[in-house]
């Protein structure tokens, strides 16, 4: 069996290659498995072993046993003192992208029982983290690229940096080169051969706004806001291929709390925030931040 986790409020789990499941506006091969509802609102997760490592905003890191993906279970909760948004496994570590708070490396050895191993605050707000070898590759928004040095967990150290133009929301490395979704500056490439000396390669001005980016052989798959850009090597230097429009998931801020759907509407993202901020309210988080997006969306 395979399974993809995709996130809204809580951690779902899908059941994908079975021709004869239900699944409305998800893909006709895709159906349901199972879920574990989080605390607060599920904006990252990455897998290793039979473990689902939840970023779970205001509530930190969320561990879930996923060995029975119809019934994922509760294993523990690490409270990172930082907003959780984005997160990556490496080895016996958790790597979390603490917004506020830069960098936060959990010691995950024991998932009954993680650990703070040593942090790093960025000069912004840390959206996501990948890793690759010795360092970590953080997207601190107005900051741009930041590359830290984990060589030793317990003590973090800046390694180099590169200011983007735009927001940087999420980054990939592929290689020797970090590919950041760079909000309304599209896509931008970074040479990282010298982490110390990260250089520019090239950009993507895409039509939308970057939220997401994915690299799988020569493609680079992007997430614009209201379409899904297929960029290739040629693409980048030129023209933009839009290979779909549909099956779109909003992005980070208030758009990743919209449902997976086709073409969201802009009264359908209000409607979903709305829902969303009432079940906040309840559990005793603070919603100023997404009141105001209710607010431009209603401009």
């Amino acid at each position: 069996m395979k399974y993809v986790y995709f996130l809204t409020i809580s951690i779902l789990a899908l059941l994908i290659g079975t021709p004869n499941v239900e699944a409305d506006e998800l893909g006709p091969n895709l159906g349901l498995i199972g879920s574990y509802d989080t605390d607060s609102y599920a904006n990252g997760v990455s897998i290793s072993g039979n473990y689902a490592y939840v970023a779970d905003g205001y509530f930190g890191l969320v561990i879930v046993n996923i060995e029975d993906p119809t019934n994922p279970t509760f294993v523990r909760k690490y409270d990172t003192d930082a907003y959780a948004r984005g997160i990556t496994i490496s080895g016996n570590y958790a790597y979390v992208a603490g917004y506020y708070d830069g960098l936060v490396i959990i010691n995950i050895e024991d998932p009954s029982n993680p650990t703070l191993a040593g942090s790093y605050d960025t000069d912004d707000y840390a959206y996501d983290v990948t890793i690759s070898g010795n360092y970590a590759y953080v997207a601190d928004y107005d900051n741009g690229l930041v590359i830290i040095n984990i060589e030793d967990p317990a003590n973090p150290i800046l390694a180099g940096s590169y200011d983007t133009d735009g927001y940087a929301y999420e980054v990939a490395v592929s290689g020797n080169y970090a590919y950041v979704a760079d909000g309304d500056n599209g896509l931008v490439i970074i040479n990282i051969e010298d982490p110390a000396n990260p250089t520019l390669t090239g950009s993507s001005d895409t039509d939308g706004f970057a939220y997401d980016v994915t690299i799988s052989g020569n493609y680079a798959y992007v997430a614009d806001g209201d379409v899904l850009l297929v960029l290739t090597e040629t693409s980048i230097l030129g023209t933009i291929i839009i290979i779909s429009s549909s099956a779109i998931c909003f992005g980070y801020l208030y758009w990743r709390y919209s449902f997976v759907t086709t073409k969201v509407k802009i009264h359908e993202a209000k409607r979903n925030l709305k829902t969303q901020i009432a079940r906040l309210k309840e559990k005793g988080i603070r919603t100023d931040e997404f009141e105001e997006i209710i607010k431009k969306l209603e401009n």
